[in-house]
């Protein structure tokens, strides 16, 4: 199969693209010298509708930044690799395996960042003022800020990153058990399962 990459520049909303691109049927009335357009799979779309579902109020821009981009450097590329290292550490049967996802959405620039690879390290290691750029430096920035803060420290200090507010349990193959830090930290089973299982079909 002929495969053709391109790149441009459009003055058109995201929300207009996304349509565009994924009609694919009607590509021969639009796009030239093309004569018929048939569709192998639609895990694009099963992706982006699961995230919708579990994020209806986000952007489509940010869900893309979740499982777009080069395999394995994604969102969901990297749940699957955390569920498989999570794994890997539990079949040790030695000291648990304490899985994290940082889900809490920057106020710049509207949001569209989304919470970004890299993104906790600010809070981990309490430096959102020192981030602000990034962070806004609001109210909801250092409280989970101190949070984290203390559960790394915690985790540093006795093996078991648990602290007062945040009772973060040992993840295990069965359940990817996984403290979700957001502005309310809880713990979730497989955070992202039903998406990140689609890309390993």
């Amino acid at each position: 199969m002929r495969e053709v990459t391109r790149s441009a520049l459009v003055a058109q909303p995201p929300r207009r693209m996304f349509a565009l691109i994924n009609d694919i049927e009607s590509y021969p009335a639009f796009v030239p010298g093309c004569t018929h357009a048939r569709i192998e799979s639609r895990t694009a779309t099963q992706i982006i509708a699961t995230l919708k579902k579990s994020y209806p109020h986000k952007a489509i821009q940010t869900l893309s930044y979740m499982c777009g981009g080069a395999g394995g450097l994604n969102g969901l590329s990297m749940r699957n690799n955390v569920a498989k290292m999570a794994k890997l550490k539990h079949d040790l049967k030695a000291a648990p395996a304490y899985a994290y996802y940082f889900t809490w959405q920057t106020p710049i620039l509207d949001g569209l960042p989304g919470a970004w690879h890299t993104a906790e390290l600010q809070f981990c290691f309490d430096n959102t003022k020192r981030c602000e750029q990034g962070t806004g430096n609001t109210p909801e920035a250092q409280a989970l800020a101190k949070k984290m803060a203390g559960a790394w420290a915690q985790f540093a200090a006795t093996g078991k990153p648990s602290i007062p507010g945040v009772a973060w349990e040992a993840s295990d193959p069965d359940t990817n058990k996984t403290m979700v830090f957001d502005n309310v930290c809880r713990m979730v089973n497989d955070p992202e399962g039903e998406a990140r299982k689609i890309i390993l079909a």
